[in-house]
């Protein structure tokens, strides 16, 4: 049974889907910049030996991130087709 809030939004604004999705992203973008587990710059401590830190570390995290980041790519065209689906 769909509840009554659900169907007047149907029926008002086809839009909503679209901005809850925007909000999403925006949710999104906001955790990515809580949740960095250490530092972005190449020449921080953690990544150079003679500071304590990991040589190797930053090429790690940096394939990793890469290989997420295609990762992302790839879901989000795939969304952008099943957008392009909706409208045909």
């Amino acid at each position: 049974m769909i509840k009554l809030k659900n169907l007047l939004k149907e029926y008002i604004d086809l839009s909503d889907p679209v901005n809850d999705v925007r909000d999403h992203f925006e949710k999104f973008s906001k955790a990515l910049d809580q949740k960095a587990g250490g530092s972005f710059d190449a020449d921080s401590g953690e990544y150079v030996g003679f500071e304590g830190g990991d040589d190797k570390l930053y090429a790690k995290r940096y394939k990793k991130m890469s290989d997420w980041e295609k990762k992302v790519k790839k879901t989000l065209e795939g969304l952008m087709k099943d957008d392009v689906k909706v409208w045909k």
